[in-house]
Formats: structure tokens, sequence, C-alpha cells
């Protein structure tokens, strides 16, 4: 039996655009990611006259269960204080400096 739900398309495959537009993260996902403390209210880059128009991620509560081998793929590399990650960058000879 195949999926019918929205996170497919019509032939099965998955689709790509799990978020639709810029509403529906607005609407839906940042209000959640807000509430779990992943982030934070903060000033924007592009508005600098508002102090609440934005939003900062918060890294070490973000990432807490992230794969070491996915956060190595990020540029800049994130700066967190768990060993599993820095141990996987040593291994790696990934270069960073936290």
């Amino acid at each position: 039996m195949r999926d019918t739900s929205d996170k497919f398309k019509s032939n099965g495959e998955p689709r790509n655009d799990i978020i639709p537009s810029k509403s529906f993260l607005k609407t839906r996902v940042l209000p959640v990611m807000e509430a779990q403390g992943f982030i934070v209210k903060a000033r924007a880059d592009d508005i600098p006259q508002f102090k609440k128009s934005g939003g900062k991620l918060v890294p070490h509560k973000a990432f807490k269960r992230t794969d070491p081998e996915i956060l190595a793929k990020y540029t800049p590399l994130p700066q967190l204080a768990r060993e599993d990650y820095k141990e996987f960058l040593r291994e790696q000879n990934i270069p960073y400096e936290f």
C-alpha cells in the first residue's frame, strides 16, 4: 500500500519541498521551534531597527541529537561542546578551532 500523505508525490516519490511557503514557515514551523528552544527572537540582519524581527539558532539545543557526520558537512562548522562531534572531526582530519 502506497503512502498517500502530503510528503509524497502522486507516483510515490518523496517531495523535496517539505516547507511549501514562507507563511507556512512563519505560522507552523518557527513557533514550534521557538517553543522547543531551538531558536530565539533576535535582531534581523536586513531590518536592524526592529529588535525582535528575526531569529537566532541555539546550536547546543538544535543540534543536540544530530549525527556528527551531518554536522561536519555544514559551512561554517557549528561550535558545539560535544565530545563525539570533536572526536569525529579529529578522525576525519577536519580542522576546527573551538
